[in-house]
């Protein structure tokens, strides 16, 4: 072990923890940046070592392009992302030279699709898979099959923290949720801008919020509505209808109008089907309205189910005689829309040279304001049915394309047909490139603070040409503010956000989070290192507190520890604690000392290996127990003459399932064992397992040596100098 002062112990624990990346930055006509490249290496080693990754850098750092370069160095890859996004998609992979498959998301959510062949499978915008009891997550489970996965969220956590548990399933299985924080921190990846110091991001500019006055007597009618009787086959409940209708009020008189009129219809397909003695369900009075929210003409007592009373038909006629009633006193009041356009007008006026995007949550929202301002010139629409210029309706591309030439490629169109102010629903506030923009209007505020950032970044992103973006919003009025408690609902879910990664609940930050701020650290101890990297080395330095880094491993892994209570921990929360405290001040190293430490840490090094292994058989899963019980079931059930070979089959199944397998496979397997398949033939399948998963190797593998340790000390000496 040789010693060094503490610069140079310093910059050779960051070159060994961050070593120079060697890959090929250019991509066909695109090049990525230090960030970029460094994230395909992280997200290579995850691929390696977990089957798949997480990468959920903040809005506008570029994941697209980072995914396309894994893609090009992991590849065959397939991509599946909303359909809002599939052009973009092609595109980019274009622009990058490469040529891969792209699927919708929502095609998942009508069908299964058979198993892909592809070694990677790209998941855009992967939080629409959070909930795990869906449809689509589990056809898409089921067609990753073999494959490695990379998921691409700014915003995996929206609603609580088993969003992120199911996301990583689809490449963890059921050791999703029980990650040692050292096998987190490398398998998911969040990066901000400030933690990457990148100067080309517009600064974010709040603008104080503006609110409307509303008239008092329909926040009573609102609240006074009779509950509405639900389908024979679901259920409705009455606080939920109340908050959707407060919702669609915060949002424009047209999308409060269009959501009595839904309730209305929805009533009178009722009524009808009640008074022919029938009760129908959920999708039947779907397919009796129509768009314009007319009720279909039709036999109930054939299309259907018989049942239903009295009683059901006296609330549903309370239900409907209230609502059209609220309806009417809408209709005869002054509407909000007329206020909300002027503010746009307003805005465009106090923001001359800068476009402007406005979204909603409601296309009724969207439409009514566009037919107030479009007169006003170069303004566009789009929703999810439909996307219009002054002109009439175009195609989605041809109004981004015009509004955000620079971030789509295009040619910019002459001033005449470009557009100045778009106004979009959240169709556009995901994966979009809009940072011609300068200006952003929230004109409702979602549920979730996971979608107002998907907004703001649509435009306060890399390749901008503003220095500042200015964000403005039309909030709630007080008395609905006071019912919804949407400040408080958002304020919670982002502090729920903000603890992504963290393995428990903690005022500290989080693991992803610690991670970054420790390369961060790292990336400034590296700064100055040149010549040949010559390990062990070792260094004594002041520090709050006695404690140590150190870096362990060999070739192929390595790995930043710490000291905690008795032995090493990983956790990137303790590593950071500890280098915090480090000083600057060398202490003479005396060989005692060093020693002393060094001898803790090999002890701990074979202590981890003894522990990390006992682990894997204590925290096992149900999946891997299950199925260990099964393996030992059919291995004792076949008969005598083919035990020899059952035996060799079974030592290769329990050797499968020490590796992470994906949710897919797991299920796979399960539906495998419950369909009766024969004894021999189910041990292959689960043995087939081992030769394309990744091990569930020890957190210190046998062969890990010293590399550099850093030992700061409280006690100051006469000899210490600055380091």
């Amino acid at each position: 072990m040789r010693v060094v002062s503490g610069h140079i112990a310093r910059n050779t624990i960051a070159r060994l923890m961050l070593p120079d990346s060697q890959l090929d930055r250019r991509m066909g006509a695109v090049t990525l940046r230090d960030h970029q490249a460094e994230g395909v290496s992280r997200i290579l080693d995850a691929l390696e070592h977990y089957g798949g990754a997480l990468l959920c850098d903040e809005v506008g750092l570029g994941k697209t392009y980072t995914a396309a370069a894994v893609a090009k160095h992991a590849g065959p890859a397939v991509v599946i992302a909303p359909a809002a996004l599939t052009m973009m998609w092609r595109d980019s992979l274009a622009r990058s030279g490469l040529s891969s498959p792209v699927i919708s998301t929502e095609r998942f959510s009508r069908s299964e699709v058979a198993a892909c062949n592809a070694a990677l499978v790209i998941i855009d915008e992967a939080h629409h898979l959070r909930n795990n009891r869906t449809a689509r997550f589990r056809n898409v489970a089921a067609y990753i099959g073999r494959a490695k996965v990379l998921l691409l969220s700014a915003t995996p956590v929206h609603n609580r923290r088993s969003d992120i548990v199911s996301l990583l399933s689809l490449f963890l299985g059921s050791r999703a949720g029980d990650l040692d924080p050292a096998d987190e921190s490398r398998c998911v990846i969040r990066r901000r801008f400030t933690s990457l110091n990148l100067a080309e991001v517009p600064a974010r500019v709040y603008c104080d919020p503006v609110v409307s006055a509303v008239p008092d007597e329909i926040r009573r009618m609102l609240l006074a509505l009779p509950p509405p009787v639900p389908p024979c086959d679901g259920d409705e409940c009455a606080t939920l209808v109340q908050f959707t209708l407060l919702r669609q009020w915060a949002s424009s008189t047209a999308a409060l109008t269009r959501g009595l009129k839904t309730r209305i219809a929805r009533a009178k397909a009722l009524v009808t089907a009640l008074q022919a003695g029938t009760f129908p369900t959920r999708k039947e009075i779907d397919a009796w309205i129509t768009p314009e929210m007319d009720v279909q003409l039709g036999f109930a007592e054939l299309l259907a189910s018989p049942g239903g009373s009295s009683d059901l038909l006296s609330a549903v006629r309370a239900h409907e005689a209230a609502t059209t009633k609220l309806l009417r006193c809408v209709e005869n009041m002054p509407s909000s829309d007329a206020w909300r356009a002027n503010h746009l007008r307003n805005l465009r006026s106090r923001y001359p040279d800068r476009k402007i995007v406005a979204f909603t949550q409601f296309a009724s929202t969207a439409r009514a304001l566009y037919s107030r301002v479009k007169s006003d010139g170069r303004v566009g629409l789009v929703t999810s049915g439909r996307c219009e210029i002054a002109s009439g309706c175009v195609s989605r591309q041809d109004v981004i394309s015009r509004f955000a030439p620079r971030g789509t490629g295009c040619k910019p169109p002459p001033e005449r047909e470009s557009i100045a102010l778009l106004i979009t629903t959240d169709l556009c506030s995901e994966g979009l490139n809009l940072q011609d923009a300068g200006v952003i209007v929230h004109l409702d505020l979602p549920w979730t603070p996971a979608r107002i950032e998907q907004r703001i970044g649509r435009i306060a992103r890399t390749g901008s040409s503003h220095r500042e973006v200015f964000i403005h919003s039309l909030r709630t009025p007080a008395i609905e503010e006071e019912l919804l408690r949407l400040d408080e609902r958002l304020r919670t879910k982002e502090a729920l956000s903000n603890t992504l990664g963290a393995s428990e609940p903690s005022p500290c930050v989080s693991i992803a989070e610690a991670n970054e701020q420790v390369r961060k650290l790292l990336r400034e101890w590296k700064r100055d290192g040149v010549g040949d990297l010559q390990i062990p080395v070792a260094a004594i330095i002041e520090s709050s507190r006695n404690c140590f880094v150190a870096v362990i491993g060999d070739e192929s892994c390595r790995e930043l520890v710490s000291d905690h209570e008795h032995g090493l921990s990983a956790d990137p929360r303790i590593v950071l604690q500890r280098l915090h405290s480090f000083g600057c001040v060398d202490f003479p190293a005396e060989s005692s000392d060093l020693h002393a430490v060094i001898d803790r840490i090999r002890e701990s090094i074979n202590q981890r290996q003894l522990e990390s292994r006992l682990r894997l058989a204590d925290r096992d899963s149900s999946f891997r127990k299950f199925v260990s019980r099964e393996i030992q079931h059919v291995a004792s059930s076949i008969p005598a003459h083919r035990r020899a070979v059952a035996a060799v089959q079974a030592d290769q199944a329990r050797e499968a399932l020490c590796g992470f397998h994906n949710i897919g496979q797991e299920v796979r397997i399960l539906n495998l064992s419950r369909e009766g398949r024969d004894s021999e033939g189910w041990l292959r399948e689960v043995a087939a397992l081992s030769g394309d998963n990744r091990k569930a190797e020890p957190s210190v593998r046998s062969g890990f040596q010293l590399l550099a340790i850093l030992v700061g000390q409280v006690r100051r000496r006469s000899g210490a100098t600055s380091s």
